[in-house]
């Protein structure tokens, strides 16, 4: 859960920020943490008989309105930074749909903070979602698989959060843990695209770099405390730097991986976010 943005707390939300979601997170039970949201702005999101799943469904719907009503104090392109999360989330459940497995759950309405849902979602093929991307500011992932079109859009985000001055540290870290994961974790080569804006952001030695501690220790200074205390072989849920930012290299709710500090700090660096 955030704050606003000005730094003040809606008068019906008692904790906010990174102590009430982990103290959700630690809830003995499901219902233990609905009824710590009953408490909350999200109370409505979550109804006391909801499902896991339906719980973090509504809140990540509420965050996202929540997101689309601050947007109209913010320029277009920083504000649809913030939501990469959830039309990534689209995607995601839109390529799950090719498989036949199961059709995707209604997806989040984006609104003027999609970046190029309103092309992608008539794709009937996972060719077709590269094509878009490719035409699109996410770029090419560089192949029509789902995993490279999921890694390719989160580290295209990254890299144009990386353009913003103070969220730069930020976006390295997320880079480098998804980099990380991928080459060292998943044994996977990235695809060339996906290769090249990773390294735009980490450069282009530490993409050479032949095993993980290599590659931790060529990292830039600002990316560097998102693997912290990782040997290669430890986990790789997500790390926190210096002034309690975070953002895991996977989460089960999109926009959970919103920079706090342009929730709650000025929001001003969002003005430099490019197109």
């Amino acid at each position: 859960m955030a704050r606003r943005c000005d730094q003040g707390q809606s008068s019906d939300v008692p904790a906010t920020g990174a102590a009430a979601a982990q103290e959700l997170a630690a809830s003995a039970s499901l219902a233990h943490a609905l009824r710590g949201l009953a408490d909350s702005s999200y109370r409505e999101a979550a109804a006391a008989d909801s499902s896991l799943a339906d719980a973090q469904r509504g809140v990540a719907s509420a965050l996202l309105w929540n997101l689309r009503v601050l947007a109209g104090w913010l320029p277009p392109a920083g504000a649809r930074l913030l939501a990469a999360g959830f039309e990534i989330a689209n995607v995601e459940a839109l390529l799950r749909s090719f498989s036949g497995a199961s059709p995707p759950p209604q997806a989040y309405r984006l609104g003027a903070l999609g970046t190029a849902w309103r092309r992608l979602e008539r794709a009937d093929s996972a060719d077709a979602v590269r094509r878009v991307l490719a035409a699109s500011l996410r770029g090419d992932p560089g192949a029509g698989t789902a995993w490279t079109v999921s890694v390719g859009m989160r580290i295209a985000a990254a890299a144009r959060t990386a353009e913003v001055g103070p969220a730069r540290t930020w976006a390295e870290g997320r880079v480098a843990l998804l980099t990380a994961r991928e080459m060292f974790v998943r044994g996977r080569v990235l695809p060339t695209p996906v290769r090249l804006r990773a390294a735009d952001v980490l450069g282009d030695q530490v993409l050479k770099a032949s095993g993980f501690r290599e590659f931790r220790d060529r990292l830039p200074a600002g990316a560097r405390w998102a693997v912290e205390g990782v040997d290669g072989r430890g986990t790789w849920g997500g790390r926190r730097p210096a002034g309690g930012r975070s953002w895991g290299a996977s989460t089960m709710i999109p926009g959970a991986h919103i920079p706090r500090f342009c929730l709650t700090n000025d929001p001003g660096w969002v003005r430099g976010a490019r197109g």
